[in-house]
């Protein structure tokens, strides 16, 4: 009898676990950036050098032109649309970020050019750092993409210094601030006395995946219910047998 109990017990504690585990439900939302014509919106954060030139178009693509003059010259500049934004505070909390974007050389002239997706938050620009090129030449289009990249490396800060290693992290919370995603692109002389670079990207695709409230596991309350029922008439059972010395019918 005393056996019969505890493992109705254990029985009991396992209902009421099951009855208790979450369905935990993912939601994405997803930026799609293909037709460029509205990202006209150019933030510097840093600018070194009197002559330096920069413009950024497109419709089908985004086309970035850059060119530095003197031999110490950098620059340092966010491309976005005001439209192309999530709003952690508005559409929910963000658990992980998927990044995916087109990108190609159209030309330039030696020196150093690097590029990735920048996300400005407020006052700070955070960059996801994608690809370093070197040299001049024409490139084809590459496809460069990574999943979670929240928990991944390649993480900078734009600052007037130059690309830091984050002070801060995007606020992904329920309490963060609306997170405009666009084009960041970092630039050097390398010592040469002059440089120009073009760059084109189309198909930037930003994920913001969240995660819902968790809501019980269907049909769990009446899983318990059940086991609730067939506790009370085992035990019911195995009183009317002791009372009578046999089987109830």
């Amino acid at each position: 009898m005393n056996l019969n109990i505890a493992h109705q017990g254990r029985i009991l504690a396992l209902l009421l676990a099951l009855s208790g585990m979450p369905h935990v439900a993912h939601a994405s939302t997803v930026l799609s950036a293909t037709d460029w014509s509205g990202f006209t919106n150019v933030v510097t954060t840093k600018n070194v050098g009197s002559s330096n030139t920069f413009s950024a178009s497109g419709s089908s693509a985004l086309q970035i032109y850059s060119y530095l003059s003197g031999s110490s010259a950098e620059t340092q500049r966010f491309v976005y649309d005001s439209g192309f934004s999530y709003d952690p505070s508005v559409q929910g909390a963000v658990d992980s970020i998927d990044i995916a974007i087109d990108q190609r050389r159209v030309s330039g002239a030696p020196g150093a050019h690097g590029w990735g997706v920048g996300f400005m938050q407020g006052s700070n620009i955070f960059v996801f750092s994608m690809y370093h090129a070197f040299g001049a030449g024409t490139y084809s289009w590459n496809t460069f993409s990574i999943a979670d990249a929240t928990s991944a490396a390649q993480w900078f800060q734009a600052t007037a210094a130059g690309l830091v290693a984050p002070a801060a992290t995007l606020d992904l919370s329920a309490t963060g601030s609306e997170i405009f995603a666009g084009v960041f692109i970092f630039s050097g002389n390398g010592g040469a006395p002059y440089r120009y670079d073009t760059t084109q990207y189309d198909n930037l695709n930003v994920s913001f995946n969240t995660v819902e409230n968790a809501v019980p596991v269907p049909g769990a309350f009446t899983l318990l219910l059940t086991g609730f029922a067939g506790i009370g008439w085992t035990r019911r059972r195995a009183r009317l047998k002791s009372q009578n010395g046999s089987e109830p019918a």
